[in-house]
């Protein structure tokens, strides 16, 4: 590779650089964030991780209800078959 394909190529790198780094910093401006002010981007982040923890607990809420509704049919089953058969 030669001097003048070596720069041409560094030439073109810096170029996809910026036109990443100007993509990125487009994409957060449409969300509402200026990626330049560290508190912005923190309570971002902070957003997402509530997000994340939020779904979490709705997840575990609805295997919770799940469960106590498998447990109501469960003993009503239960308390159905004790009064034919039982005392």
């Amino acid at each position: 590779m030669t001097q003048e394909q070596r720069d041409e190529f560094l030439h073109a790198d810096e170029i996809a650089a910026k036109a990443a780094k100007m993509a990125v910093k487009n994409v957060f401006a449409i969300l509402g964030i200026d990626i330049e002010d560290p508190r912005q981007v923190e309570e971002f982040r902070q957003d997402l991780r509530f997000g994340s923890k939020l779904r979490k607990a709705a997840d575990r809420s609805f295997i919770m209800a799940m469960a106590v509704g498998f447990g109501v049919l469960l003993l009503a089953a239960w308390t159905t078959i004790s009064a034919k058969f039982g005392a």
